[in-house]
């Protein structure tokens, strides 16, 4: 019996039980997504230093951009 109000995995069963939920799904997709978005920024700020002859100009404005349009109502992203 666990002393927590959390699941327990205390045995093997118990385990793959967390492991085959949807709660250990959701937090695996979060975690995708989540890493997939940074992943997403990086590239396209490498790609505008590149792109604008080694000049942080455009990577901030498109920083602020993303910063500001959710303010605004719209979504930076296109999916």
């Amino acid at each position: 019996m666990c002393a927590h109000s959390f699941v327990c995995l205390s045995s093997q069963g118990s385990a793959l039980i967390f492991l085959k939920g949807p709660k250990f799904l959701i937090y695996v997709s979060g975690a995708l997504s989540m890493w997939e978005d940074r992943m997403w920024h990086f590239a396209i700020s490498v790609f505008l230093i590149e792109l604008y002859g080694r000049n942080l100009l455009l990577t901030a404005v498109f920083g602020l951009v993303v910063v500001c349009a959710p303010a605004r109502g719209f979504d930076w992203r296109l999916g």
